[in-house]
């Protein structure tokens, strides 16, 4: 790291509205730097131009901050923090400095940097931390993007904010995703268990009551048959009903052997109960009664009847009928627990609803509030400089891109009122190099009027000419500037164009997401309706046992049906929007293109007014063609009389000028500041003075004056009076001190820090060194090719 060496403890305060601009290559060599940077660096411009920016580097910045500085313009981002610097003599002098790759073509070509003084108080902590760095002590601090910022859960704090619309609007999206998200797991939460409930009610509650159902019809058959055959003493009807018992007896057991396989403990001991009292009903009656009458005995199977069957029947029908009772409440109570899940699943579904809308209202205003008013405070900025009022201030705090909006009207407003002020220095110049032309035409006019009578009417004719094709080509100039920012503005809208394209196959891309969330809703609640039809079949077939399921099935398919329904009319929204979002981008698609073709159109208008610039350029030169075999005609005569007509061209020309310049700039309002210094009308009167005293003959008419009067018939005046003028003062001066600070001249306007630092930024962009009273930040490159950032 270069130790620049000796230093001083005397520091230089720079002017408040007094900016430092340079630019470097990738290599860090200045390339270009203002007059305000020379001034107060101390050093030449020729020592600056080509030397390493690191030569006003002050050995007390440390090393991290100059890494930072590499590692930021590395990405391409801007870098802004306070930097101290050092002058050739080696005073020091603090600096807000801005530091942003400079482009072309989409390729970084060096980098600029604006500089302007720091906020009052700035220093001394600046002074402070920087010491705690070089000396080792600076803890969790980090220096990022140029500013000091503290590591650990700070730093993953700032990482998450949301400083861009971009990251607010897809935050705002996520978030309703995710309500979406929740408000779907539990809909799909919901209809599962009610399914597995519905499933528990006919597992647990509707088949174990149909098998005891069938079993109670079984056992009261084989009793009805049992007393119908002792009623009705006939051989082969005994036979018959003796056979018929016994089937029915080994179904009986099939069915209870089912029945046991899945009972529940709550009903483990009635079951154990009943199963004891029907094996004894059937082993110690049916079985015997069944044995005498396939054997024919008539009387014993009425004594068993008589005596074990229809004694032990009552009582085992009871113990039946208690079983499936206890069945039955079961089955009721798996139903109650699954309306209470239902209607808990229900309350939260609304509960999330209700949340996520009113969420979503809340920061959709703050990002209504956020956008509205820095909007409302543009458009206003807008309107007062479409009005020529350059003297308002907008403060753009926001880091989004309404506050790049801001930004760049601040700068766009600044850079006018900079223009402005080069057009009132430069028509004061016009003014006064008129008229001292004009007082020397004056006298050189009377002694060449009688020779140049008789080429009087042919040099008027081609002045004339000279002005108008003059005038031409500098309004196809302008055009053609004018085409060039129309044709770049143009592109940018196509790029914007194709930012919405893109966000808008985001939001289709989500809407297709939803359909398939609610295809599968629609689903499950289609399989619901399915599981609820198998259920009421299961109840008709219990008989008047399982009409309250039936009930319940129909109330579940009922609601399983509600859900289809509106599951197929949420699809219906979502596709409808899914195909509004498709038009949208077709639309903006269309847009693009239509940019294009007004880029295209654009700079078909360029290539033209360059032509018409040529042809103006062309037809001067024939112009200066015809002059010359003019001039041949009489050589003394026609010196004199050029001489004449071209330094009164000259003068009448810049006059007008002026004047149409002073009503062109005289709609903007720049404030008191802007006051053209000096007095025009004395050089006026020292020349006139002077062409009284040499008896006729005017010192003022010198070479100078000459070329600048022949440059003016050829179409150069104005950038030969522009040449002339005196180069503009920076806009602050400075002083070493101990501390002391020198008078500042006038401000080029009265603008705020904020928009000094927003000013900088825009230089910086574009990689243009503004005119001196600009805007300033310094450029610090570092070597592409080394990789580091010694160079700063």
């Amino acid at each position: 790291m270069r130790d620049n060496q000796p230093v001083t403890q005397n520091e230089f305060v720079i002017g408040e509205h007094q900016y430092l601009i340079s630019r470097t290559d990738l290599k860090g060599r200045i390339t270009y730097a203002n007059p305000a940077f020379v001034e107060v660096s101390g050093y030449t411009r020729d020592e600056l131009l080509g030397a390493p920016h690191n030569i006003v580097r002050h050995p007390d910045m440390p090393s991290e901050a100059f890494g930072d500085l590499w590692e930021t313009i590395q990405r391409g981002d801007t870098w802004t923090g306070l930097v101290k610097n050092r002058r050739k003599n080696g005073d020091y002098y603090w600096v807000l400095a801005t530091v942003t790759p400079t482009l072309e073509n989409g390729a970084v070509v060096g980098y600029t940097s604006v500089r302007v003084r720091p906020a009052p108080g700035a220093t001394a902590q600046a002074e402070d931390i920087y010491a705690r760095f070089r000396n080792g002590q600076a803890g969790n601090l980090r220096i990022r993007g140029g500013q000091v910022e503290r590591g650990g859960i700070a730093a993953l704090a700032r990482k998450v904010r949301l400083d861009t619309l971009r990251a607010r609007l897809t935050g705002i999206i996520v978030l309703g995703a995710i309500l979406l998200a929740v408000v779907g797991g539990l809909g799909l939460w919901g209809v599962s268990s009610s399914n597995q409930k519905l499933l528990q009610v006919y597992q647990n509650g509707m088949v174990p009551v149909s098998t005891l159902g069938v079993i109670g019809q079984k056992l009261d058959r084989d009793v009805l048959l049992v007393a119908e055959a002792v009623g009705n003493p006939n051989l082969d009807a005994m036979k018959r009903a003796g056979d018929e018992i016994a089937g029915s007896l080994d179904e009986i057991n099939r069915q209870w052997a089912e029945y046991m396989k899945s009972v529940d403990p709550a009903t483990q001991a009635q079951a154990e109960r009943f199963n004891v009292i029907r094996q004894r009903f059937t082993t110690d009656g049916l079985q015997q009664t069944v044995e005498m009458l396939k054997a024919g005995s008539a009387e014993g199977a009425q004594q068993t009847y008589l005596e074990k069957v229809k004694p032990a029947y009552g009582p085992m029908r009871d113990e039946l009928n208690v079983l499936t009772r206890l069945e039955l409440t079961q089955a009721t109570d798996l139903y109650q627990q699954s309306q209470k899940e239902h209607t808990l699943v229900r309350g939260a579904t609304v509960v999330a609803v209700l949340g996520g809308i009113v969420v979503l209202f809340v920061l959709g205003s703050i990002l209504r509030r956020a956008i509205n008013h820095p909007l409302r405070v543009a458009l206003s900025m807008s309107k007062q400089i479409a009005a020529g009022d350059l003297t308002g201030k907008a403060e753009s705090t926001g880091r989004d891109e309404i506050g790049q909006l801001l930004f760049g009207l601040t700068v766009m407003k600044n850079s006018l009122l900079s223009i402005v002020s080069d057009v009132r220095e430069g028509i004061e110049s016009i003014n006064v190099a008129s008229r001292e032309i004009a007082a020397g035409n004056t006298d050189l006019s009377a002694r060449t009027e009688q020779q140049a009578a008789s080429l009087e009417q042919t040099a008027s004719s081609m002045e004339q000419l000279t002005a108008t094709v003059k005038q031409n080509a500098d309004n196809a100039r302008q055009a053609s500037a004018m085409a060039v920012n129309a044709s770049e503005i143009a592109a940018r809208g196509g790029q914007v164009v194709g930012n919405v394209v893109d966000t808008m196959d985001g939001i289709s891309t989500s809407s297709h997401k939803i359909v398939d969330i609610i295809s599968v809703i629609e689903g499950i609640a289609f399989q619901t309706n399915i599981l609820a039809l198998n259920a009421a079949v299961e109840a008709a077939r219990a008989g008047e046992q399982g009409r309250g399921f039936a009930v319940v099935a129909g109330e579940v398919r009922t609601l399983a049906q509600r859900s289809a329904a509106a599951a197929k009319e949420i699809k219906v929204l979502i596709e409808d929007s899914v195909g509004r979002v498709e038009n949208g981008s077709a639309l903006v698609a269309q847009a693009g293109q239509t940019m294009d073709e007004i880029v295209q159109a654009v700079k078909r208008v360029t290539d033209i007014m360059g032509e018409i610039s040529a042809a103006s350029a062309e037809q001067s030169s024939g112009i200066e063609q015809v002059n010359r075999a003019v001039t041949q005609m009489d050589e003394v005569t026609q010196q004199n009389a050029a001489l004449v007509e071209e330094a009164a061209a000259a003068a009448g020309s810049l006059e007008d000028q002026a004047h149409r310049l002073r009503d062109a700039v005289s709609v903007f309002r720049v404030g008191d500041s802007l006051k053209v210094a000096g007095a025009p009308g004395a050089t006026v009167k020292r020349t006139a003075s002077a062409v009284r005293q040499s008896g006729g003959v005017a010192p003022a008419v010198s070479t100078a004056s000459t070329a600048s009067a022949a440059s003016a018939a050829t179409g150069k005046a104005t950038a030969s009076a522009a040449g002339a003028a005196p180069a503009r003062a920076s806009a602050g001066g400075g002083a070493t001190r101990t501390v002391t600070r020198r008078p500042q001249s006038p401000a080029p306007a009265a603008v705020s820090p904020q928009e000094d630092a927003q000013v900088l930024q825009l230089a910086a962009r574009r990689g243009k060194a503004p005119a001196a009273g600009s805007t300033g930040t310094t450029s610090m490159a570092n070597s592409s090719d080394s990789g580091d950032w010694e160079e700063f």
